[in-house]
């Protein structure tokens, strides 16, 4: 994918730090005015901790679905490979069916650790009190895992900006509330296997259609991919990308040796 800009250069280089009470650029704390002129910036840093830990949590949820869908000798199986090497036994599983939107949420538990974590106090210093979504009425708080095996496309989705779903299925902003995603590369190489967004997509609206893939859905731009232009995110392990809600994106194909691994949630404010 092309990644010069097609367009005059941004405000500030893209992917430039900034300060967490900076990130609406002065303006009002609303979903239209966040990550300024680009709709995405570099988020908060994991500490190392913190990082090790979320390996750990996306990894005991691995093995509980390994262990649910195929039993105890299927999550020693992924048990005993590190979280990276997952994509060397999963040939021995029912990826899809493991990694369904349900089996990628984390629990409840999990999530209630994570929120204490050292970023989440970058976030209520840039939105004030925050809490996440709950777009499939679980009953509690949504973060999503994401395993990308090496070389598979199955397993990095589409073009798409997640209104898209929220449109959709109908699903309901409580009122008076705000949307921004988050994204964090756990086991990630951002040459090879990072996450694409496409930086002032969110200054438009772009149409698209619906097409079903049996166990899930896909949607497909219906408008004219060629203008926009590609940027990789280049963070590290554990560096958070915050981005519009409106802001297209899509994973890269995985080129790396290993499985990469992410996780996602939508704060609200």
């Amino acid at each position: 994918m092309n990644s010069a800009l097609k367009s005059p250069p941004l405000v500030r280089p893209l992917w430039a730090q900034m300060p967490a009470c900076d990130w609406f650029g002065g303006r009002p704390r609303t979903e239209e005015n966040f990550g300024g002129s680009a709709g995405c910036l570099t988020g908060p840093m994991l500490m190392s901790d913190e990082l090790s830990r979320l390996h750990e949590i996306v990894h005991e949820r691995l093995i509980y679905n390994a262990r649910n869908l195929h039993g105890e000798r299927a999550a020693d199986l992924v048990a005993n490979v590190p979280l990276a090497e997952y994509h060397t036994v999963c040939d021995r599983l029912n990826h899809s069916k493991m990694l369904t939107k349900t089996g990628r949420i984390l629990r409840d538990s999990d999530i209630r650790e994570i929120k204490q974590m050292s970023i989440f106090d970058e976030f209520r210093r840039a939105f004030g009190s925050v809490r996440l979504s709950d777009e499939d009425n679980i009953g509690f708080e949504q973060i999503c895992m994401r395993v990308a095996r090496p070389q598979r496309t199955e397993d990095v989705g589409f073009l798409h900006c997640d209104s898209w779903f929220w449109r959709h299925h109908e699903w309901p902003l409580p009122e008076g509330l705000n949307r921004t995603k988050v994204w964090i590369g756990l086991d990630v190489k951002p040459e090879l296997n990072g996450l694409v967004l496409c930086p002032r997509s969110h200054l438009k609206n772009y149409d698209f259609k619906v097409s079903n893939l049996g166990y899930k859905i896909k949607f497909d731009p219906d408008f004219d991919t060629s203008e926009l232009t590609y940027e990789t995110f280049p963070g590290r392990s554990g560096e958070a990308v915050v981005f519009n809600y409106g802001t297209l994106h899509v994973g890269k194909l995985n080129q790396a040796a290993q499985s990469r691994t992410s996780i996602e949630f939508t704060l609200l404010y």
